[in-house]
């Protein structure tokens, strides 16, 4: 078997485990110098704040513990929460992926409160392996898909009545990121 089709089996695989939320089998399939970036969160923090000042922003994750932590938060907010794996691509010790995200939103979700709905979303996640271990990924998301279905939308500009709505939205968005609830379980 080829490096690339051993490395698909571990993301297959490390997907399979994220369905089944069976943690050690989860732990089994992250190398233990295994960090992350979450790029996609940064862009919408700099969006958000309307501001260069957060250049330097960059959420990483080091480890499988703290992998795990974050997948338990979506694992809260979206009840049967699944992953579907739609194209996977490899080539050497990288693997990329195109996923949908499913679940019905019935708890807090990036600081959401729930509000009942299904809820898809697309990601883009980008792994590196090592060993046949996970040591690496970045992960892309459809931010504005997720925060529509969430109940947030760009307004038409000549509603004046929607584009206050909708700064008000971005103010909630701004609390959140800045109590650090946007990617935590609130209190």
């Amino acid at each position: 078997m080829t490096e690339e089709k051993k490395n698909e089996a571990v993301i297959r695989n490390f997907f399979s485990a994220v369905n089944d939320k069976d943690y050690e089998r989860l732990r089994f399939y992250i190398h233990k110098n295994y960090h992350a970036t979450r790029k996609g969160i940064t862009s919408m923090q700099r969006a958000l704040s309307f501001s260069e000042e957060n250049e330097k922003i960059d959420l990483e994750l080091g480890g499988a513990d703290a992998l795990i932590e974050r997948m338990k938060l979506l694992f809260d907010g979206l009840d049967d929460f699944k992953v579907k794996l739609s194209n996977l691509v490899s080539k050497g010790n990288e693997v990329w992926v195109d996923v949908q995200f499913e679940g019905m939103h019935k708890g807090h979700l990036i600081g959401i409160k729930p509000t009942n709905k299904f809820i898809s979303y697309r990601g883009f996640l980008i792994y590196i392996l090592e060993n046949e271990k996970i040591i690496q990924n970045d992960v892309l998301l459809d931010w504005l898909g997720l925060l529509h279905q969430l109940g947030f939308f760009i307004p038409e500009i000549s509603d004046p009545k929607a584009i206050s709505q909708y700064l008000n939205t971005i103010n909630q968005i701004r609390e959140l990121i800045g109590n650090d609830q946007f990617l935590h379980k609130p209190s």
